[in-house]
């Protein structure tokens, strides 16, 4: 299949839709690795209309947008709607944008860590993006991470998947009493979880 570029200008949305549906069914069958390629090379990267229809069928086409592209705020919006990762190629503006942020938190609460170093000392943000996911706290500002509160937060939300949040705290915490005692405490719990759902057996 030769593939066509796209246009805004030159090129009728139907016929451009058509051309990048017929891009993602011959990459379909093989790796994404072939998918990003035939997008990158189907001419999407500049034009706006292309990259929507692109992110419309895969999220991760974003990875391809010009600079330009990554600081159109409804681009990335639909973009992070989809797969929350995609903040990673967001501009640094957008990655500074609280609404957007929330947004891809909630499709990838690790996407966290490709917030604006703003907002990652935001409470706001961070705090919720520790519930959803305790590993959050590694990402965290040097206020967060050296808050007791925070952590004691982090470690109450840990499930059997999680390392201790301890470990991503300041090290004055580490010999912190209540802290360790949380910690032993967690830990105990997830190793019965894990003993009692065959984790273990897998």
């Amino acid at each position: 299949m030769r593939f066509a570029t796209a246009h805004s200008t030159s090129t009728d949305q139907s016929i451009r839709k058509n051309v990048l549906k017929e891009i993602y069914k011959a990459a379909a069958p093989s790796t994404a690795k072939c998918f990003r390629f035939a997008i990158k090379n189907g001419g999407v990267v500049e034009d706006r209309d292309a990259m929507l229809e692109a992110i419309s069928l895969a999220s991760f086409s974003i990875m391809f947008a010009s600079n330009m592209l990554r600081s159109d705020r409804e681009l990335v919006m639909r973009a992070v709607q989809q797969w929350g990762y995609a903040l990673q190629y967001a501009s640094d503006e957008l990655k500074n944008d609280k609404e957007l942020v929330r947004e891809a938190l909630k499709h990838s609460p690790l996407a966290f860590c490709h917030a604006s170093p703003t907002l990652r000392a935001d409470w706001e943000i961070a705090l919720p993006a520790i519930r959803h996911n305790p590993k959050n706290l590694k990402y965290c500002s040097y206020d967060i991470r050296g808050n007791k509160d925070a952590v004691m937060e982090a470690i109450r939300c840990e499930n059997m998947h999680n390392g201790p949040s301890l470990y991503y705290a300041f090290a004055h915490l580490w010999a912190d009493t209540e802290l360790l005692s949380a910690t032993e405490r967690k830990e105990k719990e997830k190793e019965d979880q894990r003993e009692s759902s065959g984790f273990y057996r897998r």
